[in-house]
């Protein structure tokens, strides 16, 4: 008997919160649970500007860390996509930027490429209240004592496109004799949870050189103009399958992947 009202307490509350939800006009694609809470995003809704707590019990427990939403802080679509594939074999339920309707940019002050990766971080968990995955990466080119690194996006300008980057970095590395092409693509990652706190943090490199000119569509960034070493072609020209399996960014999320197992229990 017991069991049976529990069960019934249990489908009234689902009930009651599936009604508030429709109130709210908003589609389930926002609904963020976050520990023992289902977090809705009224920006993405017709009513009210602050987003809405509703606590969530599930029968049996609660949620904890059973919750698999994890927010990839990016609006770069070359870099989701790839992350996006790497991280298609674990049963998270992924979220970006875009996905949450977030139009705030944490900036990258940071003289690191980790310093960058957990700024951003723990900046979009407290500002979203969901765990968190950031990274920053970038092309370090020795000749060019690291440079652009940091600033890899910035390089030239921010609204400087790709192809004119590229271009101006053979420049400067032709002044310099162009004999050392030495080179290295760095990626950082950091996890936070939805108080902010770093939890994790990794680093992965691909070293490299830089080729004569950009070659090849595919990738995104400096991928054109960067040939891995024990690679006669460049990243652009490379397809996805092996560019994920010795990527900067493939090696940092190698590191990363036993924590998520771990923190989600999956």
């Amino acid at each position: 008997m017991a069991n049976f009202f529990k069960k019934s307490w249990n489908a009234a509350k689902i009930r009651l919160q599936a009604y508030y939800l429709q109130q709210l006009r908003c589609p389930t694609s926002v609904w963020d649970r976050v520990g023992h809470s289902f977090r809705v995003r009224d920006s993405l809704c017709e009513n009210g500007p602050q987003a809405r707590t509703l606590n969530w019990e599930k029968s049996g427990g609660t949620m904890g860390h059973k919750n698999t939403g994890l927010l990839v802080a990016t609006n770069n679509t070359g870099k989701l996509a790839e992350l996006n594939g790497l991280l298609a074999g674990l049963p998270l339920d992924l979220l970006s930027l875009s996905d949450i309707g977030c139009t705030v940019e944490i900036e990258e002050t940071g003289a690191t490429f980790a310093e960058n990766a957990a700024l951003k971080a723990s900046g979009y968990a407290r500002l979203e209240g969901i765990v968190t995955l950031a990274d920053d990466s970038g092309l370090e080119v020795e000749a060019l004592d690291n440079r652009p690194g940091v600033l890899s996006a910035r390089y030239g300008g921010a609204e400087l496109g790709f192809d004119k980057k590229m271009l101006m970095l053979l420049g400067e590395l032709e002044k310099t004799g162009g004999k050392n092409r030495a080179a290295r693509f760095v990626c950082s990652m950091a996890i936070a949870d939805a108080t902010g706190k770093v939890l994790h943090s990794a680093e992965g490199i691909c070293s490299g050189k830089i080729a004569q000119n950009p070659r090849g569509t595919g990738g995104f960034g400096y991928d054109p103009l960067f040939i891995p070493d024990g690679f006669e072609n460049t990243f652009g020209e490379l397809s996805n399958d092996v560019k994920q399996q010795i990527s900067h960014r493939f090696r940092a999320f190698c590191e990363i992947i036993p924590f998520l197992r771990s923190f989600y229990a999956i």
